[in-house]
């Protein structure tokens, strides 16, 4: 796919899509945070587990995507 933009409209959204990864590591982080196990209660080992590998899955595939367009865009900015 050949992508026709501006260079420097291209490089600023590429960066974006760069920044987006930033982004979901930081909401992956506020939720493992949210569900860790605590001695007092909360969500116990096994469920914390299977949230966090159930976040990762999604958020790796959602970052992968983003890491793939940004770079494309940075390379239609080059030309």
């Amino acid at each position: 796919m050949e992508l026709h933009m501006r260079g420097q409209v291209a490089r600023l959204a590429g960066y974006g899509g760069f920044a987006v990864v930033v982004v979901l590591l930081a909401v992956f982080g506020f939720i493992i945070w949210l569900t860790k196990p605590v001695p007092t209660g909360g969500e116990n080992q096994a469920m914390a587990t299977v949230t966090w590998i159930s976040g990762s899955v999604v958020l790796l595939i959602l970052a992968a995507a983003h890491v793939a367009l940004g770079r494309q865009l940075l390379a239609a900015a080059r030309r």
